[in-house]
């Protein structure tokens, strides 16, 4: 749930925070249950917590009766009512994040940048770093796009080929070792990649360069 409240508080997309919140608060046996109700808006509100947290902000700066937000949660009568309160507390969480976010973007595309360079000869994907950067995938790639206009799979694979650039210059190497060093699966998939970022293939590239 902390991943999905992440992602939804950043994203700015009210009616996945309105379906989210309607798919939580569901009981399947479509009756009322006043502790699943309780315990559920206590999940959502911790996460929201920690995201804020993660925004250098508190939960007062959504709500303003935040000395009664706890006490709030036990007098819900019906699922209904939960729903309605828990969407209009996330929306207004996700409304002041919203407010800073381009900034933090920048830092957010700066670390993906940074861990990329880092390790790009690993094989690393978008899982990785969002594994390492304890962000969802869809969140990453939501971001990065958004900040660099180009995803992280195509910045990964330009960080390859230019290395790929700098080893073709030397002949010692061959094709398959490049692609390999640089954890492309096959070398016909280098090849392939190569070609699409630089219009030629890796043999053409180092004849006409080295």
């Amino acid at each position: 749930m902390q991943k999905d409240i992440r992602f939804l508080l950043n994203s700015g997309n009210k009616e996945d925070i309105r379906e989210y919140v309607d798919s939580i608060l569901e009981c399947s046996s479509g009756k009322t249950d006043k502790k699943c109700i309780e315990n559920l808006c206590f999940s959502v509100i911790m996460c929201i917590v920690f995201v804020l947290n993660e925004n250098n902000e508190v939960l007062n700066s959504c709500y303003k009766d935040v000395d009664l937000i706890w006490e709030k949660i036990f007098r819900f009568e019906t699922i209904g009512d939960a729903r309605e309160w828990i969407k209009k507390l996330v929306i207004s969480a996700n409304e002041k994040i919203l407010s800073k976010s381009s900034s933090k973007y920048k830092l957010i595309v700066e670390e993906i940048k940074k861990f990329a360079k880092k390790n790009y000869m690993k094989g690393i994907n978008i899982e990785t770093i969002s594994d390492n950067l304890n962000y969802t995938p869809n969140y990453l790639s939501y971001v990065f796009k958004k900040e660099s206009g180009e995803t992280i799979a195509d910045y990964i694979s330009n960080l390859k080929i230019e290395k790929a650039k700098e080893m073709l210059l030397d002949i010692r190497y061959k094709i398959y070792d490049i692609s390999k060093s640089l954890a492309f699966s096959n070398a016909a998939y280098f090849c392939s990649v190569f070609k699409k970022v630089t219009s030629m293939t890796p043999n053409e590239y180092r004849e006409r360069y080295r």
